[in-house]
């Protein structure tokens, strides 16, 4: 690891050492090779389509310098990643694009998937994380309509897909490692009708999570190679040709990683470490304040005694 990131990280909280961690995971997701192998395995549109048709996909679409390392060429635009209005709240996403979809396209016509994709660390941040998505989805249909008028042409609305890929911060056990899927579907309960699914399925969140263990599952398997930066790993799913530059940054974030969860282990260790500490020190304070209550001493004596306040001694008196 670079000197100047060894000391970066000891000068930095483990919060402050994740976010910096994070923002480096998400201008690596920015790579259409590295986001190309999530859509293959989890949208179904792109399903039978070879990586390269779904590089192709995202091949119109504009370009911002947000850089991962100097592949411009390479980079997805997020459309704009700041949604707000009078009435609603600010929300913005992580990485924020659109791609062609490939079963409605055509050649002379381009219909688009809008795509949010989230990294989340905490799986529960006081919420359900499948209520913020689903408001997220909506917001993004709003954002594709603008003002409604008589005039407005809902027929344009395009499909939005969210991509949760959480993180086992709080996660049960019995989560982790799943992929759960919620869409909209029509269920008809008198009669049978048929319409074109286009029509009613705008919203699909895809909420993947992973855990500490392992996974021989291919998209559980290439993420947790992509967080390890592990460049022979993500090979497997994506044979991507970085250059010596962008292996530089690989090399950084791995270390950083390393890092990140040798500083975290410490940290930890050492809360408990100093946690157990107190709890010897109150079990000694207890234990005092109990002989000297058998040797007949009041409560203010053993206060004035042991410079406790009254109250803090009652509580341990028995």
């Amino acid at each position: 690891m670079r000197d100047e990131t060894e000391q970066l990280l000891a000068a930095v909280s483990t919060e402050e050492a994740e976010k910096m961690y994070d923002h480096l995971v998400k201008k690596i997701f920015r790579n259409k090779e590295i986001m190309a192998p999530i859509l293959k395995m989890v949208v179904s549109e792109y399903k039978n389509c070879s990586l390269e048709e779904i590089i192709a996909c995202m091949d119109d679409i504009a370009f911002e310098d947000i850089p991962v390392s100097d592949i411009k060429s390479m980079q997805i635009k997020g459309d704009d990643t700041e949604l707000s209005s009078i009435e609603e709240k600010v929300i913005r996403y992580d990485l924020h694009f659109k791609a062609r979809n490939p079963k409605l396209s055509s050649n002379s016509i381009s219909v688009y998937l809008h795509f949010d994709v989230e990294m989340q660390n905490d799986y529960r941040p006081g919420y359900p994380i499948a209520k913020r998505s689903i408001y997220y989805a909506a917001r993004e249909i709003s954002e594709q309509l603008g003002i409604l008028t008589e005039t407005t042409d809902y027929s344009s609305v395009g499909k939005v897909y969210c991509i949760w890929i959480c993180n086992n911060k709080k996660m049960p056990k019995k989560l982790q490692n799943t992929v759960s899927e919620y869409y909209i579907a029509k269920k008809d309960l008198i009669g049978h009708t048929q319409e074109p699914k286009e029509d009613y399925d705008l919203i699909d969140i895809i909420m993947i999570r992973r855990g500490n263990d392992p996974s021989d599952e291919q998209i559980l398997d290439y993420l947790n190679n992509l967080m390890k930066a592990d460049l022979a790993g993500i090979r497997t799913y994506s044979n991507v040709e970085w250059p010596e530059n962008l292996k530089e940054e690989e090399s950084y974030m791995s270390g950083f990683a390393d890092s990140l969860l040798r500083k975290t282990r410490t940290e930890s260790e050492a809360r408990g470490e100093a946690r157990g500490k107190a709890e010897g020190k109150t079990e000694e304070m207890q234990a005092n304040i109990r002989s000297m209550q058998k040797n007949g001493l009041s409560a203010e004596t053993i206060a004035q005694y042991l410079n406790k306040s009254i109250d803090v001694v009652k509580s341990f008196m028995l």
